[in-house]
């Protein structure tokens, strides 16, 4: 299980660049012992990044290679500087769900979008049930840190200038909001910052995997499926489908077996990839 493991650190904006920036063909100052000192951070804050950089799955280690995956790569190469929401939205699915066998899951994470069911809650209540969660198995002290990081993570805070680097990659997606003092709910994903390219690629990455999940039940019931990744309920899911088919994109729901069937066609990850589809963002 993989608890704190980010040190503390929650993933700040600037992160997966200087994450990706590091990469030369498997060669990356991410895990070389002194390379905190070519990123220009501190040595936890290493220890920390090459941990998001591995569970949002940018990087994977393959026995003694380490290389970026074809996520990464494309990231590299057309988005650097995670500024759109398609990168955002795919970057906390990976997260969030533990569809990848990654050599570090984000497993507070993962729990808290697919088992939490309380939608309003406390971190002393989030503590409690992850203590819960994990059996007595990961101390106290180690999961009151990762909720409080997974908090810092996904609620926005409002800069104090715009020269701020401490601002979390995600936190304007809008999936945790604050209510008030130390009261906290799931939200539905921002509709502004919902990307309809990430969905789509997130439908083809589940394909690639296991094309169970192309079901509307099993989007909303399952572990990983994108109703619980961006908490979405089966009205709200289903018209975000249909949105995406008027805007180009080759998805339709039919009734098979008193199922709601997912067709995406013939299209895959590797067309995805070329296409203008990951190039061009389709965002509302």
């Amino acid at each position: 299980m993989s608890y704190g493991r980010h040190q503390s650190f929650y993933l700040k904006e600037h992160w997966i660049t200087k994450g990706l920036k590091s990469f030369n063909n498997t060669n990356s100052s991410l895990y070389r012992v002194n390379g905190y000192l070519d990123l220009g951070i501190g040595k936890n804050m290493q220890q920390s990044l090459r941990f998001w950089m591995e569970s949002s799955f940018m990087v994977r280690t393959e026995q003694d290679s380490i290389r970026l995956t074809n996520l990464g790569d494309e990231i590299l190469k057309n988005d650097i500087g995670c500024l759109t929401n398609t990168s955002r939205n795919i970057i906390h699915y990976f997260l969030a769900s533990d569809i990848e066998k990654k050599e570090d899951n984000a497993d507070s994470i993962i729990w808290f979008f697919n088992s939490l069911q309380e939608r309003t809650f406390s971190k002393d209540y989030l503590l409690s049930e992850l203590v819960l969660f994990s059996e007595g198995k990961i101390s106290e002290n180690t999961l009151k840190r990762d909720i409080d990081c997974l908090i810092s993570l996904y609620v926005s805070k409002e800069k104090a200038n715009p020269e701020d680097r401490n601002i979390s990659l995600l936190a304007d997606l809008g999936l945790i909001q604050r209510k008030d003092k130390d009261i906290y709910s799931k939200a539905r994903i921002r509709r502004d910052k919902l990307s309809f390219s990430a969905l789509y690629f997130i439908l083809l990455h589940q394909n690639s995997i296991n094309n169970s999940f192309l079901t509307i039940e099993s989007q909303i019931q399952n572990k990983n499926g994108i109703g619980k990744i961006f908490n979405l309920n089966r009205v709200e899911l289903i018209e975000i489908f249909e949105q995406m088919k008027n805007e180009g994109f080759n998805i339709d729901i039919t009734r098979t077996n008193n199922l709601d069937t997912i067709n995406l066609g013939k299209s895959n990850l590797n067309e995805f990839f070329s296409s203008k589809l990951w190039r061009v963002e389709n965002e509302k």
